[in-house]
């Protein structure tokens, strides 16, 4: 009988301890793919869901995620993902006119914006569409959203058909804006990078899952009514290796 080869996932030194965003930043930007920020330390049960994934060589479904009850909708154009954003916000009974509704539609815009603009990859590495221009994807590329009111929180996902999200790329991102601003990344690379600064700083829980050249899965949950907590947050990255 042949051997069957595993699809493992790549899972790197898990980073446990008290962390301001700041710090964190740097950790990712050293490499470290999965930190989890809390005051339990090592008996905190999602470092021990990471921890269990690290050594399983598998990606995992924290508690914060969405449920079977989880909402979806498609964007396949640019012009179309506001009042889609909006339809989304009502759904979940949240008003962008008040503080917690508006950030929560920041990082769906931020999301959408990321997948549609920079998952998407031409043969010599440039970006396929461009954000200064109205844009239609391809047919086998609509942005999948999930959302849901989940756990005194908002659990938001987007799935994209690329695949092209890099650990690196997280890093020097967030190191340019934690460092100098958001004016650092604004203007370069029609604002690649800042979007993902924006969701780091802003959400709670974060996971990545990536699938080169094929999938890209980011969900995030965002809690509370004010600002992301400052020392119980958590980002992990899985790529399929």
């Amino acid at each position: 009988m042949g051997a069957t080869a595993k699809k493992l996932w790549q899972v790197e030194e898990v980073a446990c301890g008290v962390f301001s965003k700041q710090d964190a930043s740097h950790l990712v930007e050293k490499g470290i793919s999965h930190i989890h920020s809390t005051s339990l330390g090592e008996r905190d049960p999602l470092y021990q869901l990471t921890c269990r994934a690290a050594a399983e060589n598998s990606p995992l479904h924290y508690p914060w995620e969405g449920t079977a009850r989880c909402h979806f909708a498609a964007i396949d154009a640019s012009a179309s993902r506001h009042n889609k954003i909006l339809e989304m916000l009502s759904t979940l009974g949240l008003n962008p006119a008040q503080r917690f509704g508006h950030r929560v539609q920041g990082i769906l815009e931020e999301l959408i914006t990321n997948g549609m603009f920079h998952a998407y990859k031409n043969k010599d590495g440039s970006a396929k569409y461009s954000r200064r221009e109205k844009t239609q994807l391809d047919g086998g590329e609509p942005l999948r959203v999930g959302f849901e009111n989940v756990q005194q929180g908002i659990f938001l996902s987007v799935e994209d058909c690329g695949g092209t999200l890099k650990l690196q790329d997280i890093g020097k991102a967030l190191h340019r804006c934690y460092a100098g601003g958001e004016t650092q990344i604004e203007t370069k690379d029609q604002g690649a990078g800042l979007g993902m600064y924006m969701i780091f700083d802003s959400a709670t829980h974060i996971k990545i899952e990536v699938t080169p050249n094929k999938r890209t899965f980011i969900c995030c949950w965002v809690g509370g009514k004010g600002k992301g907590s400052e020392t119980s947050f958590s980002f992990n990255f899985f790529q399929k290796g």
